[in-house]
């Protein structure tokens, strides 16, 4: 792991944690459920509680985009990054005293990973900062210049050579398309940090954006595709007669849904840069390709991820909205299996 992008990601990692005041929330949700005993939660007490749930919940989003990077996870062999990443779904006012035990220890196990995170982070920090001389000029000094993750996760995983070289040339070939979009083709795509899990590009900030609003939209488009093979399953578990048509439809919606979103979107980013699409085919037909390509690798499990280092960066709130997106059509994939079929 080289050193810049790794002290970046230890910095936001400890930002998030302190920001949101994790340790704090923890506590507060353990006291709550020990104080009270046998005895039912007072409503005021509810109350706090739920807010403290949906501040973790909303930490838990940047905290589960930061574990995309696999290679993050192997700083951190003992703690389960898993079980701390939990969605908190359930319902205060249905939770009996009989079950208090049971998430008592639940938080007192978060807080004490959350911790023990905290201090490895800020260990970590200080090492590489030690090691440090220099600074990376082209992304401190230059606002127009920022980082974007592209991350290697389940079926885009690289394990080959052969692999390697076809996302280099995929990815290569879409961020290409959206510089000559955004005319800012003369900025250098440089490469930052790369593994076997991950990507960091230095980028454009126009063309960032673009690809953050192309992603908005192929990720309702992978939706739409996930309802459309939902309903294909379902006409096949209740054996229609005429099953077989219905499914040649819904295999036709599959691809008209990518054809004709990618077509809107490629017009809309169009109009975005003041580029006439008749009279730029060329730039068109690229970003049309480059759109589906995401949509490939956003179907086959990769993630992307383009928070900044500087917490109050505009593209930082861009960015949540995209990486709550991932988080929910994983957990369509998740609770509803069948829909690969």
């Amino acid at each position: 792991m080289q050193l810049h992008p790794s002290i970046q990601m230890f910095t936001n990692l400890k930002e998030i944690i302190e920001k949101n005041d994790l340790l704090s929330k923890y506590q507060y949700l353990f006291d709550s459920f020990n104080k009270a005993g046998s005895k039912t939660l007072s409503d005021a007490v509810k109350t706090k509680i739920e807010e403290s749930l949906t501040q973790i919940n909303q930490a838990n989003q940047e905290l589960t985009a930061m574990f995309w990077n696999a290679s993050l996870k192997e700083f951190f062999p003992k703690i389960a990054i898993e079980n701390i990443l939990q969605i908190n779904s359930y319902n205060i006012s249905s939770i009996k005293p009989e079950e208090y035990q049971s998430i008592i220890d639940y938080y007192s196990n978060c807080s004490a990973s959350i911790k023990a995170m905290l201090e490895t982070t800020q260990h970590f920090i200080k090492e590489f900062e030690q090691i440090a001389t220099t600074e990376d000029n082209l992304t401190k000094n230059d606002e127009l210049i920022k980082t974007f993750h592209i991350y290697f996760i389940n079926n885009t995983s690289i394990n080959t050579f052969n692999e390697l070289e076809k996302y280099t040339r995929i990815w290569n070939n879409i961020l290409i398309s959206f510089s000559k979009l955004t005319k800012e083709e003369e900025t250098p795509i440089n490469v930052q940090f790369v593994d076997k899990n991950a990507l960091f590009v230095s980028l454009g900030v126009k063309t960032i954006k673009a690809i953050l609003k192309a992603l908005a939209a192929i990720l309702l488009t992978q939706r739409r595709r996930l309802e459309i093979r939902n309903l294909k399953q379902e006409i096949h578990q209740v054996e229609l007669s005429n099953e077989a048509g219905f499914e040649v439809l819904l295999e036709e919606e599959l691809t008209n849904v990518v054809d004709e979103h990618s077509s809107i979107l490629t017009k809309e980013l169009m109009e975005t840069f003041e580029l006439d699409y008749f009279q730029n085919q060329e730039i068109y037909d690229n970003i049309q390709i480059a759109s589906k390509q995401l949509l490939n690798f956003i179907e086959k499990g990769g993630k992307i991820d383009a928070r900044q280092n500087k917490s109050k960066d505009e593209l930082n709130e861009i960015n949540k909205s995209i990486i709550n997106e991932f988080i929910q059509i994983e957990h369509i994939l998740k609770t509803t299996p069948t829909i690969h079929n």
